[in-house]
């Protein structure tokens, strides 16, 4: 095992930041989660992304309403436009103190990220681990025997 810990080497930084990753994206979603206001908001339109000659749909763009009555528009974070149609209802979540910082409440904007560092921070080894053990523990008939000597050319 502590072959495998060597051999791994620089992957285990590698994996080590992506785990970080994926927790300080998981805190930031449980974060905006607990402390941000809910609201309703609807999709008024979707931000446009010009990439080599091709005009593609990125992110909503959402309307809502504070308690206070002020209308508020801003722009999804995350790329998800095509599941979300034009004057769709979605759940929205914004800060109290800053309602233009706000993000639409669901999985994919807020807890989609976490899910993915923390499963390749965590699965990236555990494969690597899984698929060392099958190489170390291979018959090793084909190699020949350590007593056989070959003579180089002169």
């Amino acid at each position: 095992m502590d072959r495998f810990v060597k051999d791994f080497g620089l992957g285990w930084i590698f994996c080590g930041a992506l785990v970080a990753l994926g927790l300080f994206f998981l805190a930031e979603g449980v974060r905006i989660k607990l402390t941000w206001q809910p609201a309703v908001g609807k999709v008024v339109g979707h931000g446009t992304v010009s990439w080599k000659f091709r005009t593609t749909k990125a992110s909503a763009i959402v309307k809502f309403r504070t308690p206070e009555g002020r209308v508020i528009h801003f722009e999804s974070r995350i790329s998800t436009s095509s599941k979300y149609g034009y004057l769709q209802q979605v759940p929205v979540r914004f800060r109290p103190d800053r309602p233009t910082e706000a993000e639409i409440d669901s999985f994919d904007t807020l807890f989609f990220s976490p899910v993915l560092f923390l499963g390749l921070g965590v699965g990236l080894p555990l494969t690597s681990l899984g698929l060392w053990l099958i190489w170390d523990r291979r018959p090793k008939q084909w190699l020949p025997p350590p007593t056989t000597k070959y003579r180089s050319k002169p």
